[in-house]
């Protein structure tokens, strides 16, 4: 099969992440894959790609809303499905979403459309609702990443597949040269002796690095928190580290003892998926998939950790429950790496994809 996926911007986030471990499992298996994606993020999620996966900028395709650039990027789609001839178009993120299925050239039923969690569309990008709404009949399939999503995508009149993301093995894909500076601040942090907590997200919207500061605060003596992917305040507490951004976030995990995602919403977050990967205890915000992917009870807890609503009292009870506890921590951490490869690994995601390709290509 040749797989075109594209995406609206081509910064780090879960949606890339998703593109690049699809088209790198498929160009594995024998598929000619290609990614095209928009300039936002000057191409960082693929760098060092895997050289067998195609690459195709689209210089037009940007996030904001613009008449001029949408015709332009309308007319760069459907060359590029015209000159590379792809049997499936897989979309990811609204704006690629709308423009790759209104493109003239493919027929529609050879077009995949994942929502990267419906939220995100429905709370944070209003925009793009109404538009993604009367856009539903114009591809093959529309793939939820939770049954969370695929229950509210239902309700409002979509019908879908449920596809959950997955994520490589971290244990093998070492850390490249980017994560070695942030590896050597978190072990400088471990002599504390205290459990170290990560937490991996951007400083932006639906983020709630505020929590995370409020957690660390309300427990100075009793954990260290690590946050990859922003900078620190004069006011942090001193057991708060902000330590900028990582390209290979996920090899950081290896050396912490609990992973934590404070969040307003979510679809199936990677960062989550590639701790429980690590077999890191886990405490997230509960939302979006985060329960379902924990197989949390009614109270919020699971044999892979906590998924809490965003209350800094319940969340720093769960923390300092693990902090006291190191073979809860063994414990639950198995469980999550369990969960992880039953469930929520690559190669399964990769296996669902295919099969609902070669549904929509030969029926």
């Amino acid at each position: 099969m040749r797989i075109l996926h594209i995406v609206t911007r081509s910064e780090f986030g879960g949606a890339q992440s998703v593109v690049r471990t699809l088209a790198e499992s498929q160009a594995a298996a024998g598929h000619d894959a290609a990614v095209a994606a928009g300039p936002e993020g000057a191409w960082e999620a693929f760098r060092g790609m895997d050289e067998r996966v195609a690459a195709f900028p689209l210089p037009d395709l940007l996030r904001a809303i613009s008449p001029r650039r949408e015709f332009k990027a309308l007319h760069s789609i459907a060359a590029l499905e015209r000159s590379w001839a792809p049997d499936i178009v897989h979309l990811h993120t609204s704006k690629a979403g709308a423009l790759g299925r209104l493109a003239p050239g493919i027929p529609r039923r050879r077009i995949v459309y994942t929502m990267h969690g419906y939220d995100q569309i429905r709370v944070e990008n209003r925009t793009m609702l109404g538009i993604d709404a009367l856009l539903r009949p114009l591809c093959g399939a529309i793939v939820a990443v939770s049954s969370r999503d695929a229950e509210a995508m239902g309700k409002d009149g979509y019908d879908v597949e449920y596809i959950p993301n997955g994520v490589p093995d971290p244990s093998r894909h070492p850390a490249g040269g980017g994560a070695a500076e942030r590896i050597s601040g978190l072990e400088e942090i471990r002599r504390s002796a205290l459990p170290l907590v990560i937490v991996v997200a951007r400083e932006a919207r639906p983020k709630r690095i505020d929590i995370a500061r409020s957690v660390a605060q309300r427990l100075r003596g009793c954990i260290q928190v690590a946050w990859i992917g922003g900078q620190p305040r004069p006011d942090d507490p001193d057991n708060f580290h902000a330590l900028g951004a990582a390209p290979d976030a996920a090899a950081l995990f290896a050396h912490a003892d609990i992973f934590f995602l404070p969040s307003d919403h979510e679809g199936m977050p990677l960062a989550v998926l590639e701790a429980m990967a690590a077999g890191l205890p886990i405490v997230a915000s509960a939302t979006g998939g985060v329960p379902e992917m924990l197989q949390a009870d009614a109270a919020g807890r699971s044999r892979c950790g906590f998924a809490l609503p965003n209350e800094v009292a319940e969340i720093a009870d769960a923390f300092s429950l693990l902090a006291a506890d190191a073979g809860l921590r063994e414990k639950m951490g198995e469980a999550a790496r369990q969960t992880w490869a039953e469930r929520y690994s690559a190669e399964i995601m990769a296996a669902a994809y295919e099969n609902l390709y070669r549904k929509l290509l030969f029926g």
